[in-house]
């Protein structure tokens, strides 16, 4: 399991630092406009999203089932093949709507003064072609993730993710500064993607045959837990990026590259909780089927409490140094309501961290009406209140809505998890290793950065951020883990380390 986390983390690590460090060349080389449709295409993707309907996820939990011999490789084989035909379809359809919804945003949606319109509905054609042709990998990727190839998942994510994104940005900073060209580059490199990607899926086991019937009863037969996950997932991208197409919408489009770039760190952050939910799902979903209901609460709490060791330090450390960070990533100072938002944001997204791994619990158990009922009523009060707060505060009240959403949804589906699992003393756990936790981080946090500007005010602000980070998590380590606990880890840190040199040598 541990090498799938490491997998995982390194697979998203590396996407968030490629993006982050090329995210000042397209600002550079563009302007924040064309930066603003960059930033649009991260929402037409989680968009698409939404049409997954739960397919991947269901597929994921069936073939972890299929490891623990409740299915066979043919059910296996039908039901991919039967996923991946209403795959092709509605990727053919987004293709068909490209245009029309180019124009769309173009007319009625962005407002924008440096960019011509032929430009702007080029560039978002393209955006919506590169979804369509990138819309069936995830069902891939679920297969990989299923059969515990997670190591092979990640490898392929890097290596395109890299191959796109590098011949994009050389084109632009070599040949012309085109924001078409850059979207039509990652095009060309996005059908070689798909067809690897899902040659790789198909032969993750030797039993799968690609070329098998499709048997609709045993597709059909795992609709109904997709269409569950499926409403989860699009009450929860819908939360997740209703605050960018309000500020899209509401202001201008200069405005909504900056909420972007503020997003984009943000988002960076809360997506490493994913590499660890990620890696335990499968697990998760085994043990469930096998009714090892002592194991589900022991795997839960300890990847609970890793990820809020890892994750929260990170977001916490760089709050206090939310202007500073802007304006030494960007090498220019912007104004200080950016600076305000940014920190608000970060926080948001150490809570959408978290938010995973009970998540996966939930799912895994396959128990998913009490975070619909929530979703459902969130959906109908979350865009007011963002409208209310976009209206009077900007793109700082954007953040705001987004940070109680965060929390409200984390504090749901811990609740709801703890409540699956038949734990006693929920609001007590809650309040020692969630609460506790994030107000222990918050104040060492603050008091360092303090300490720090008082004492060493000309000290570089990657030391000082490092500093902050490392004593934050030092003082979160040895409050979440007994003296035993912190023992066995330094031991398996310095076998894992011996392994490693040992291998290089």
């Amino acid at each position: 399991m541990y090498k799938n986390i490491v997998a995982n983390f390194f697979g998203r690590s590396i996407s968030i630092i490629l993006i982050v460090c090329l995210t000042p060349l397209y600002i550079d080389i563009l302007g924040f406009e064309a930066y603003g449709i960059i930033g649009f295409f991260a929402t037409v993707q989680s968009l698409f999203a939404l049409l997954e309907l739960g397919f991947p996820l269901a597929l994921n939990r069936a073939i972890a089932r299929f490891t623990g011999g409740e299915s066979n490789a043919n059910e296996m084989s039908s039901l991919l093949r039967g996923f991946e035909s209403i795959f092709f379809i509605i990727a053919a359809i987004l293709f068909l709507l490209s245009l029309p919804l180019a124009i769309f945003f173009a007319s009625s949606w962005f407002e924008f003064e440096k960019l011509s319109y032929d430009t702007v509905v080029s560039s978002l054609t393209a955006i919506f072609v590169l979804g369509a042709i990138r819309f069936p990998i995830g069902l891939y990727l679920a297969v990989l993730a299923g059969l515990q190839k997670q190591v092979l998942m990640n490898f392929w994510l890097v290596f395109f993710v890299v191959l796109r994104l590098g011949a994009a940005t050389l084109f632009i900073a070599i040949i012309e500064p085109d924001i078409v060209a850059f979207f039509m580059i990652q095009i060309a490199m996005a059908v070689l993607e798909v067809f690897v990607v899902r040659l790789s899926a198909w032969r993750s086991d030797a039993a799968f045959n690609r070329y098998s019937k499709i048997e609709w009863p045993i597709v059909l037969n795992q609709l109904k837990f997709a269409a569950s996950v499926g409403l989860i997932s699009i009450f929860g991208v819908l939360i997740t990026q209703v605050d960018k197409l309000m500020v899209s919408g509401s202001l201008s489009l200069e405005m909504f590259g900056h909420y972007s770039l503020i997003s984009l760190f943000g988002l960076g952050l809360a997506t490493l909780g994913y590499p660890i939910s990620n890696a335990i799902f499968p697990q998760l979903s085994k043990l469930h089927a096998l009714g090892k209901v002592d194991e589900m609460i022991e795997l839960f709490w300890k990847n609970l409490r890793l990820v809020t060791v890892l994750i929260m330090p990170i977001g916490l450390s760089v709050v206090f140094f939310s202007d500073d960070a802007i304006s030494y990533y960007l090498g220019q100072a912007l104004q200080r309501e950016i600076g305000l938002a940014f920190s608000v944001f970060l926080v948001a997204s150490v809570f959408g961290a978290l938010r995973p791994v009970p998540y996966s619990m939930l799912v895994a158990a396959g128990d998913t009406n009490l975070i619909l009922k929530f979703y459902g009523f969130s959906i109908l009060i979350y865009p007011l209140v963002l409208y209310i707060l976009l209206v009077n505060m900007g793109i700082v009240g954007a953040s705001i809505g987004f940070f109680f959403m965060q929390l409200i949804s984390l504090m749901t589906f811990l609740i709801c998890s703890l409540y699956q699992l038949r734990i006693q003393s929920i609001f007590k756990l809650i309040f020692v290793k969630f609460i506790t936790p994030f107000f222990l981080c918050l104040l060492i946090s603050f008091l360092s950065s303090f300490l720090i500007r008082k004492i060493g005010a000309d000290s570089h602000l990657i030391i000082n951020l490092a500093v902050v980070y490392f004593l934050t998590a030092s003082i979160l380590f040895n409050y979440m883990y007994s003296k035993d606990e912190r023992a066995s880890f330094a031991i398996l840190v310095i076998k894992q380390s011996k392994k490693l040199f040992g291998s290089l040598a």
